[in-house]
């Protein structure tokens, strides 16, 4: 509805297990915050570090929720960036973090993925904090486990 405004819609890919399934989702920006009574997401990084801020629009985001996952983050970032860099897209990581104490923040930066901080705890605030954040024309949505293979995201779109 137009009370809604500013509406904007996704085209999003939610990252399962064993498959990437298509889906298109629908987010307002404003209005989620505001039914939630949440805080802006504290984003890091500067646009021109991220790739795709100098040739044009980003045309993907990869949007992980992240909470204390240090010992599969860099993993998962880098198979993102081999996705974007294979298929020659303007694209971004975002780490969308929960709260983590064991590291995970400094291994996203030093990865070049831009780091989001969400400012309410749970899985969902996470995503929506990520999502809010992100530049992309697409999302990929998944977790920082190492249980998708985000290598594959753009075939499993096709």
């Amino acid at each position: 509805s137009s009370d809604l405004a500013p509406n904007r819609s996704e085209n999003c890919l939610l990252a399962g297990r064993n498959l990437l399934t298509r889906c298109v989702v629908r987010v307002s920006n404003d209005c989620c915050r505001q039914s939630q009574h949440l805080p802006p997401a504290q984003i890091e990084g500067k646009p021109s570090d991220r790739a795709g801020a100098t040739t044009g629009g980003v045309e993907i985001s990869f949007v992980l929720p992240c909470l204390n996952e240090a010992r599969t983050l860099k993993g998962c970032i880098e198979a993102c960036f081999e996705c974007i860099n294979t298929h020659n897209l303007n694209g971004e990581v975002v780490i969308s973090d929960n709260g983590s104490t064991d590291g995970s923040q400094e291994i996203a930066v030093a990865c070049g993925a831009r780091l989001v901080h969400a400012p309410a705890r749970g899985y969902g605030n996470a995503l929506m904090a990520g999502i809010n954040a992100a530049k992309g024309k697409y999302c990929v949505i998944g977790d920082s486990d190492l249980s998708c293979d985000y290598r594959e995201a753009i075939r499993s779109a096709l």
